[in-house]
């Protein structure tokens, strides 16, 4: 797999669609998306702006897996477990 480094951009014609941004390691560190701007804080934080609006995203991790994330001070706490017919997936909700 090639690793990404450096602003990679998608465009249409001579347009730009997006534009990402990579670090040395290959993580993306920013996305602009038309009028959004997202900056990535390793896998765990992201802060999306659009005009004078701002979106926190948090993510949780236990034992390697994504068990929560809370955007903007709600969290929804992700949890799986194998039943009887394959992986069944559950989530809530929680202010604060």
């Amino acid at each position: 797999m090639m690793r990404r480094t450096g602003v990679q951009q998608v465009k249409q014609g001579s347009t730009v669609l997006a534009s990402y941004t990579y670090d040395a390691d290959g993580a993306r560190v920013k996305a602009v998306i038309g009028s959004s701007t997202t900056v990535y804080v390793g896998s765990l934080y992201e802060q999306t702006t659009t005009g004078s609006s701002t979106t926190i995203t948090k993510y949780y991790q236990a034992g390697g897996q994504r068990i929560a994330l809370r955007v903007n001070g709600v969290v929804r706490w992700l949890t799986r477990s194998s039943g009887q017919h394959g992986a069944d997936v559950r989530c809530g909700w929680q202010k604060g």
